[in-house]
């Protein structure tokens, strides 16, 4: 099978894109006895670096993936500028590059040999392939430029996109500057709420055009910590297949699963017995289980490697990506030589095996970070705060961040204004040391339009988004005590 055609979806900038004839001059220079005169390619002679090398821990990280230097088995590598054979201990052949190749202008997809590893990834975790065959996997710089790219391929200035209730400010800000219209979709604990993105869509007045896409963190939902099961992914797509909306689903936090909150007396380590265990206890991606080639999927090595390394991935439809490299080809190019190089050097070194041996530490290290983060929160906040529907606390069972609920209304003075309110809470965390990000500065909301046809009820509760990623346990148990010590100050 081969994914469908979605190029009636592609925004009017997408279709007045051409390709540029110059790439062509790459193409037409792997020939034997060329004089290649074409490009303005600077020869490595002129390169200022003539080796760069690195130290990474070995798997599989018997200590932890957290352990002390000390106590880590590493290896060392050279890449050099020339020499291929003696350049790299863990990559070789086809799947490594000398600082003369791999610093020179580089395949807008990126390097072959970190697409390879790539697509065996997602053969190996997301069973890739299996509804549809020309799918392939482009770099990016992580996943805001990632969607920056997806929205400029599809969405034209007033264009309609969906979204989650509550979102990343940044992605939803991006869009909101290239004058589409997100329109937000209610959620609860466990995500998106099917049943009304149904309702949203069989109400949707016949005078406007549809939405493009659907945008959504599915693992780990930021600022809400849901995540939605496989039943809840395939009602989804059942119903914006049915109304043809693509979806991008943006999954930084997918490998920082921590299974449900157990409380710490009836708790027992997880451990996983072999890998497959491990990717089989995965959740559902919207990219599994797609039969039609409408799912993008941005992934990025900001949460599981660093953020600084600015690398992550697309993947969807072949067509799709070919789409987007047209764009790429105009403004990002291809991302760092450098940070390719060491991404390269490191995944063929530690190989598939020993990428989800890391995941699999990051996996623990993260779950130990939430028991302890939510032991000591439930354990400290004063029960009748719960009782009394003062404060609600969500147990994350995904990505770096939990949130507390407040019932703003309980407050003695409060005037019906939420959002003063929430400053006002907010402020009084700033005075003690402790800082938060309220709940509103990720409000999507909906155009006035849409908001006539289906508006989502409000409980009168605010929240706070906090993280458990940023700090070891006692700066955390601390933050938590301070927010604790307001909160019984104004309740």
């Amino acid at each position: 099978m081969f994914a469908k055609d979605f190029s009636h979806l592609y925004s009017d900038e997408c279709n007045r894109r051409v390709k540029d004839k110059l790439s062509n001059l790459f193409l037409l220079s792997q020939g034997e006895n060329v004089s290649f005169l074409g490009n303005g390619l600077p020869q490595s002679k002129y390169f200022p670096w003539q080796s760069v090398s690195g130290t990474s821990p070995i798997p599989p990280f018997p200590n932890g993936i957290a352990s002390n230097d000390e106590t880590k088995e590493t290896t060392s590598y050279e890449i050099m500028k020339n020499d291929l054979k003696n350049s790299s201990i863990g990559a070789s052949g086809e799947n490594s590059f000398n600082l003369a190749r791999g610093l020179q202008y580089q395949a807008i997809e990126g390097q072959p040999a970190i697409l390879n590893f790539i697509k065996e990834h997602l053969k190996l975790i997301h069973k890739v392939g299996t509804h549809y065959q020309d799918w392939d996997v482009i770099l990016s710089l992580g996943n805001c430029q990632a969607f920056d790219s997806i929205l400029r391929t599809f969405c034209n200035t007033g264009d309609y996109i969906l979204a989650e209730e509550y979102s990343f400010s940044a992605t939803i800000n991006a869009a909101k500057a290239q004058g589409l219209k997100p329109v937000s979709l209610k959620m609860d604990n466990h995500g998106i709420i099917p049943e009304y993105l149904e309702e949203l869509m069989e109400a949707w007045p016949k005078d406007l055009k549809k939405p493009k896409l659907l945008y959504t963190i599915p693992t780990g939902q930021n600022p809400q910590s849901s995540s939605l099961s496989s039943e809840r992914k395939q009602q989804i797509y059942n119903i914006l297949q049915k109304h043809d909306i693509l979806i991008v689903e943006d999954e930084p936090y997918y490998f920082l699963q921590t299974g449900e909150y157990i409380p710490k007396s009836e708790r027992e380590e997880i451990k996983f017995n072999n890998q497959q265990e491990f990717i089989d206890n995965l959740a559902t991606s919207f990219l599994s289980i797609d039969t039609d080639g409408r799912v993008m999927r941005m992934e990025s090595y900001s949460k599981v490697l660093a953020p600084g390394v600015r690398l992550g991935f697309i993947a969807g439809s072949a067509a799709i990506m070919k789409k987007l490299a047209a764009y790429h080809l105009m403004s990002i190019m291809a991302p760092s030589s450098f940070s390719q190089i060491f991404l390269n050097e490191l995944l063929q070194t530690w190989k598939q095996s020993g990428y989800i041996d890391w995941l699999i530490g990051l996996r623990h290290e993260y779950t130990l970070k939430r028991d302890g983060t939510l032991d000591y929160l439930l354990e400290n906040m004063p029960k009748e705060f719960i009782d009394n529907d003062v404060v609600r606390i969500n147990p994350p069972v995904a990505g770096m961040f939990f949130t507390i609920d407040i019932n703003a209304s309980k407050h003695k003075n409060y005037n019906g204004d939420k959002i003063a309110m929430e400053e006002y809470i907010n402020n009084k965390f700033i005075e003690a040391g402790v800082i938060v990000a309220p709940g509103s500065w990720f409000e999507v909301g909906s155009p006035d339009e849409i908001s006539a046809i289906k508006k989502i009820d409000d409980d009168g509760y605010i929240f706070y988004r906090a993280t458990f990623a940023a700090s070891d346990l006692p700066q955390i148990q601390e933050g938590i005590a301070k927010i604790i010590k307001v909160l019984k100050a104004e309740f």
